[in-house]
């Protein structure tokens, strides 16, 4: 699940990132259908949740003394510590996210947003699916009523900076997640000895 989650996080960047180069006049060369994808899919969120139930149960039932592994103790708490570290993250990033889709909102016909939002997991330009796919709404217009947003760069960057700490985080995660993994087999090894 962590790999899904990596692979959108990493394509979520990349269109974010082509939405502000083209905000920022960097482009050389414009794909319309980027931009209106980029557009659609910076509003997405991305997010995954951290919930350690686990050692909240053991907490609250006083089985954690089961657990003679003061090292994976430790790291369950930090778990469930982290946990609500991410999601204060996700809360910060969800009004900005939210913010940036009301500036967007009606720039892109409803049939293209149900087209793009409905391709969710299929990455642009890397599936078949966007070969045949034609934007009812006009470049002009996209690109127009796109750069005559106030605040929309601001957001984006902001957006972005998220989308890049939270890419530094799966990747720790994953690793964090494969030493849990290890301490608690060692503890569950212990246990049924």
């Amino acid at each position: 699940m962590l790999e899904e989650v990596e692979t959108m996080s990493n394509e979520l960047v990349s269109l974010t990132n082509y939405l502000t180069d083209f905000l920022n006049g960097e482009l050389n060369s414009l794909d319309t259908l980027k931009l209106a994808v980029s557009m659609e899919k910076s509003s997405g969120m991305n997010k995954y949740y951290l919930s350690i139930p686990t050692y909240s149960e053991l907490s609250s039932t006083g089985r954690l003394a089961i657990i003679a592994n003061d090292s994976l103790k430790n790291i369950l708490n930090a778990w469930h510590e982290y946990g609500k570290y991410r999601e204060g993250l996700q809360a910060e990033s969800s009004a900005w996210i939210a913010k940036y889709r009301d500036l967007i909102r009606n720039i892109l016909v409803t049939e293209d947003k149900m087209l793009i939002n409905h391709s969710w997991w299929r990455p642009y330009p890397d599936d078949a699916l966007w070969d045949s796919f034609n934007l009812e709404t006009s470049g002009p217009k996209i690109t127009k009523e796109l750069s005559e947003k106030p605040d929309i760069l601001g957001l984006l960057n902001d957006i972005l900076i998220f989308r890049t700490v939270d890419q530094y985080l799966l990747k720790r995660d994953k690793k964090e997640c494969l030493e849990t993994i290890e301490l608690i087999e060692s503890e569950l090894n212990r246990l049924t000895r």
